[in-house]
């Protein structure tokens, strides 16, 4: 209620700002600012409900102010007040959302039926908003939450980890649209009185949710993030182990069993730490797909000397790290081992066949960082992934 009995006055004359604050202040809170950052300022600390707003400014003008203030708020009801008049300046102004052009010299009572008009039409709009009947609100609430059920299953069992980068952000935004809807429509159903405890609980319920569900996407979010394409030294057990806690939920589900065994301390390669995560968590997701309930995944890391297929000049000393992935899963048919890098190619069946690149784009990463990437299995009962990197001082 607070906001919609505020007024911030812009101007960078100071008898403006006073003459817009001696018609306001009998019945409004009245605030002034000089310039166009000190109004940014008060803005995000005072969250006024509406503001005047002065075009010719020194350091910022008008406009570059109101384009400012829109990055932050959309709502915010502007009217622009100036000495000139610009047929230009309206049109820029409009095009940003303004509520109202006052030029100078302004009357008294212009100035009190703008304000008194403004606030009104909010008070109503929130009437209008707080109409709708609860049934209407709670069934609305409903159908997004399991809407956002759905995007979520969809992208937590999404096994094309090699388009995750370029799908995130439209993922992202689906997540995002129906989260804002049950916020608002949340809020809309507070501001009914009649609402019992029970009712309010479940409002706060509400608002828990989407904030755990807001720190969900940012871990999307930051796994997704593209690749800088400069190389620099990584510890690959901090990002192996950065790769299980984002598919914990996934081995808990199927009752995996995981074994971690790190070589002791750090072990640091010259790479890409998201490209490398894109590695680990494609052969752990394939891992988890191949075996039944409690079933076994082993991950260990080595820092050891080169073999003759990696080679003695790769390394400090000819050393490299080995990563191996060794599960209890039903393995990989003879006949298809040797295509299980080819594009395209999966032993996948049903829900969970996937477009067959994600191994091949893994192999090429790989191959970028100067390693190598291996797979033993036999039918039946398990396969082993082992990659090779070259160690980093």
């Amino acid at each position: 209620m607070e906001r919609e009995r505020t007024v911030l006055v812009v101007d960078d004359e100071e008898n403006v700002r006073e003459s817009l604050a001696l018609i306001l202040s009998d019945e409004y809170r009245v605030l002034t600012a000089a310039s166009g950052r000190e109004a940014l300022a008060k803005i995000e600390r005072e969250r006024p409900g509406m503001l005047f707003l002065d075009i010719r400014m020194p350091e910022m003008d008008g406009l570059e102010t109101l384009r400012r203030i829109r990055e932050r708020d959309r709502e915010l009801d502007v009217v622009i007040v100036t000495a000139v008049d610009n047929p230009v300046v309206p049109v820029e102004s409009r095009r940003l959302g303004i509520s109202g052009y006052i030029v100078k010299p302004f009357e008294e009572k212009q100035i009190k039926d703008t304000v008194a008009d403004l606030f009104s039409k909010k008070r109503s709009a929130k009437r209008k908003a707080g109409s709708r009947s609860d049934a209407e609100v709670i069934a609305r609430l409903q159908r997004l939450e399991t809407e956002l059920q759905e995007t979520r299953r969809l992208l937590l069992h999404t096994t094309k980890l090699s388009t995750l980068g370029e799908i995130a952000a439209g993922v992202a935004h689906e997540i995002k649209n129906p989260l804002t809807s049950i916020s608002t429509l949340a809020q809309i159903l507070s501001l009914n009185a009649s609402l019992d405890a029970t009712s309010r609980n479940y409002l706060e319920t509400i608002e828990r949710e989407v904030q755990r569900i807001l720190k969900i996407l940012n871990r999307v979010l930051d796994f997704s993030r593209p690749a800088s394409g400069k190389y620099q030294r990584i510890d690959v057990n901090a990002v192996l182990q950065e790769a299980i806690v984002f598919l914990a939920p996934q081995l808990k589900k199927r009752s995996i069993v995981l074994q971690e065994r790190y070589a002791p301390g750090e072990l640091p390669v010259q790479g890409e730490a998201s490209e490398l995560k894109q590695v680990f968590m494609n052969i752990i997701l394939n891992a988890i797909q191949a075996m039944d309930r409690q079933g076994r995944l082993t991950i260990s890391t080595q820092l050891a000397a080169p073999s003759e297929q990696e080679g003695k000049e790769e390394g400090p000393g000819g050393k490299w790290v080995h990563i191996r992935f060794q599960d209890t899963g039903c393995g990989i048919r003879p006949e298809d081992l040797e295509r299980i890098f080819d594009p395209f190619f999966s032993t996948k069946k049903g829900e969970q066949e996937g477009a067959g690149l994600g191994l091949t784009i893994s192999q090429d990463i790989i191959r970028a960082h100067h390693g190598t990437i291996t797979v033993e299995s036999t039918w039946g009962k398990g396969t082993t992934f082992t990659i090779r990197l070259p160690a980093s001082v």
